[in-house]
Formats: structure tokens, sequence, C-alpha cells
């Protein structure tokens, strides 16, 4: 691994990755109110206060409901943003200081410390990028553990169907992988970030090139007023689930 390089690479990686990605929103060395910075333990009430917010806005979502959209909500910046640097820009990002900017209504953009982008071989950077998705997860789920029960299980299946779901995405998007070429790198991802393994992707069309995968927990969704079962959850039948998403032809991203 390279020494890190400094921060016009920094803020061009930014700019590359918003054009990949637009609801990725980085910023360079962004210190403002409301930012949730990995490594620190006084910024809690960043976290409590997006789940408080999705307790007024969806009371009838119950615990299980705030906890697993908090989660997903503050998960999914760091792990798209790893993948689509790692896959498609041939960089690994340090999420050493990594922020997570919240307002309240929710996660509004990130944050990177301006020596973040490093390079190597791609097996490296693969494994150098896992074990940060590995140590950012740990320390949200710490905080987030801290203002309400969570299931360690449950949030490492969260994390699987995230990272999947980008990998699912920069391929669809840009790569075009092949089914066992996309079943390897979804493997040396989960490896590296000490994930569960997701059993594998099936496809939603084989001349396009689109998948879909065994998604290993239900983001609690249906449990809203407005909600329902989406076309990948874990609860449906895998046979009703494949006949859905092979309708839509929708991996259903995580970017939310």
């Amino acid at each position: 691994m390279n020494t890190a390089v400094y921060a016009p690479q920094t803020a061009n990686l930014l700019a590359q990755i918003h054009q990949l990605l637009p609801r990725l929103s980085g910023r360079l060395n962004d210190t403002a109110a409301g930012t949730f910075r990995l490594g620190c333990r006084n910024n809690i009430n960043d976290i409590k206060q997006l789940y408080e917010h999705l307790q007024q806005q969806h009371p009838e979502g119950g615990k299980i409901f705030w906890s697993c959209r908090t989660w997903a909500l503050l998960i999914w910046q760091p792990i798209y943003l790893t993948v689509l640097s790692v896959q498609l820009l041939g960089k690994a990002v340090s999420l050493n200081r990594f922020g997570i900017i919240t307002d309240r209504s929710g996660v509004a953009a990130y944050s990177l410390s301006p020596r973040a982008v490093y390079t190597g071989k791609p097996s490296h950077l693969v494994l150098f990028a896992g074990r940060q998705i590995k140590a950012t997860g740990d320390h949200i789920y710490t905080c987030l553990r801290e203002i309400t029960p969570f299931n360690m299980k449950l949030a490492a299946k969260l994390q699987t169907d995230c990272l999947v779901s980008a990998l699912l995405f920069q391929n669809t998007h840009y790569t075009q992988n092949s089914k066992n070429e996309l079943d390897r790198l979804i493997a040396e991802w989960l490896a590296a970030a000490g994930l569960p393994d997701c059993q594998a992707t099936f496809y939603l069309n084989q001349t396009r090139r689109t998948f879909g995968f065994n998604r290993q927990a239900c983001c609690q969704e249906f449990r809203l007023t407005s909600g329902s079962l989406c076309d990948a959850c874990p609860r449906l039948p895998l046979s009703e689930r494949v006949y859905r998403m092979t309708q839509t032809e929708s991996p259903l991203h995580a970017e939310s």
C-alpha cells in the first residue's frame, strides 16, 4: 500500500464518486455541526437525533424498524464509497475520521480527511477496504447500541445486503462482469469485511447481465402504514422473490 496522497487527489475522488452515484455527496474535511465522525465518542447525539426523528416520523414502525433504518442510513455511504472507489477507480479510501453528515431528516452527505486515498494492487485494495468496512461498522454498531438494543447478527446481515447491493450496482451500471466473476468478487469482499455469505447471485436477465441475490435480512419497512414487503424481502419464498425481481429486473440497491 503506497503512501496516502494529498487533498487535491482526495477532492478529485469525491467528484468522481459523485458522478458515478450522485446520491453520494462528499465533502473534504467537513467539521460542521451534525457530523458523526468515526473514532469519536462525543457525538452519539447525532445518531440519537436521527433515531428520534424516525420515531416521530414513523411511530408505528416500532423499535425494530427504527433500529434497522438508523443502521441502514449510517452504513450505506461508507460501504458504497469504498466499493466504488476500489472497483471503478482503482483506489482504496481510508475511513479513519470518516464523517457522516446528518440533519433532522436523515443523512445529508459524508466527509473524508484530506489524506484518505490509497493505491495498491487490486487484491490488497479489497483486503484494506474490507477491513475499513468492518472497523466502520463495528464503531457505528457500538454507538447505536448505546441508544437502542440492536441484534448483532441482524446488523451483520444488513451489512452483507448493503455490500452486495453496492457490488451489484457497479456491475449493472459499469463493469458488466459475468456471473462467475461477480460471485467470486462478492465472496472476496464479504470475506475481507468479515461478513456472512449471501449464497451467490442469480440472473434477472442473462442477456443484459443483470443479477439479483438472496437478501439475508428484512429492512422492516413493511411495518409502516404505507409499507409492504419489497420484491427481494427474505420473508417471501425465494421463488416469489426471483419472480418479482425478474419482472422488474431490479436488484433493489441499498443507496437510501
